[in-house]
């Protein structure tokens, strides 16, 4: 039985595998926690959602305005995207929507935000927060605009994160982990699986929550929004620390990694509840393979059969562990995963109820 203590590492360059086998096989699983071990995607009802209503002044809107809020982020194919792509794709939602315009509303189109985030390295506050103080806007002004207004949309994006962070600890004081994850995670481990978790979440919000679950000593690897991708974050896991110059360029080259580095795992699972963990998935293989579907595998979680599907992973552990568990039944649960995603916007309150015949 393996010793249960916290031991992880929080920075990509420090990782190694523990070098635990199951049997004569390497196991790993790369985990995303908001929505994924917890409840955490809720956060963006009464911490994102409360921020942006108040901070981009939509009170007289805020039903229809927080369903657009709750659709970019947890429930179509931009699940688990980045807050700052969030912003400027709900942005646009509001801005043209019918409630909006009947009341003239004046809601931001995010010209610069979307202009940082088609040139930015890494989404986090810290990152909008360095590119605002160094004061060079040309990049995302010479399509057409100026640096000071530049630099005001951009400080006002940065003072709505700073109060979406505010309101985190609170929205999430209760949250919980799906039973059936903690379970899956724990068997994983004690029978010799090595678990990291790759997150886009905040470190600090991470550690709270892996200790309130009582996995903190479960994990090799806790790496949040400071380390970097999640792709980064996966590949280190099969080759051990690389830079993210090196993973562009194996991928860029057609160069795989796995070409000339050796394996640390002979199975590594990604587990994410978001279409954008299935996509750093695949940009991880092709570093490492070549190719979108190999060598890392996916379990998608999907939304509102959360923990069903920690108990339909668990029960492929055996599978996975042997090396049995087919690519077809692991497409499939992708596919149904992303299809349960695959909504359209309709405009409306949140509070819409049909009326009764």
């Amino acid at each position: 039985m393996r010793r249960v203590e916290r031991h992880y590492v929080t920075a990509f360059d420090d990782f190694q595998p523990s070098g635990s086998k199951v049997g004569d096989r390497r196991i790993a699983f790369g985990i995303d926690l908001d929505g994924c071990v917890d409840m955490g995607m809720e956060k963006h009802l009464l911490a994102f959602g409360v921020a942006t209503m108040i901070h981009y002044s939509c009170q007289p809107i805020q039903s229809m305005a927080m369903k657009a809020w709750m659709y970019v982020n947890f429930y179509s194919l931009d699940r688990g995207t980045s807050r700052f792509i969030a912003l400027y794709k709900w942005g646009e939602i509001v801005a043209n929507s019918k409630a909006a315009k009947a009341l003239g509303l004046p809601v931001p189109t995010f010209k610069y935000l979307r202009g940082w985030c088609d040139v930015a390295k890494a989404f986090s506050p810290g990152a909008l927060k360095e590119y605002i103080d160094g004061g060079d806007f040309s990049a995302i002004t010479k399509g057409g605009g100026n640096a000071n207004d530049a630099r005001a949309e951009l400080e006002s994006v940065l003072e709505w994160s700073d109060k979406v962070n505010d309101l985190v600890d609170d929205a999430t004081a209760n949250m919980n982990a799906f039973p059936n994850a903690v379970k899956m995670l724990r068997d994983a481990y004690s029978r010799g699986c090595d678990c990291c978790i790759v997150s886009g979440t905040p470190e600090d919000h991470i550690v709270k929550m892996v200790e309130n679950y009582g996995i903190d000593g479960c994990l090799e690897g806790l790496w949040g929004q400071e380390a970097g991708k999640k792709q980064h974050a996966l590949v280190t896991m099969m080759v051990g620390p690389i830079s993210a110059k090196e993973i562009d360029a194996a991928i860029k080259d057609k160069k795989p990694l796995l070409d000339t580095r050796a394996a640390n795992y002979d199975a590594l699972v990604m587990v994410g509840d978001a279409p954008k963990d299935n996509e750093e998935r695949e940009k991880a293989n092709l570093a490492l393979s070549g190719q979108k579907d190999t060598p890392i595998g996916m379990h998608l979680i999907p939304v509102e059969g959360e923990n069903d599907s920690w108990e339909t992973l668990h029960a492929n552990l055996d599978k996975i562990i042997a090396g049995t568990w087919s690519k077809e039944d692991e497409r499939a649960q992708i596919d149904a995963g992303l299809a349960n995603l695959s909504v359209e916007w309709v405009e409306s309150p949140v509070y819409a109820f049909k009326r009764k015949s």
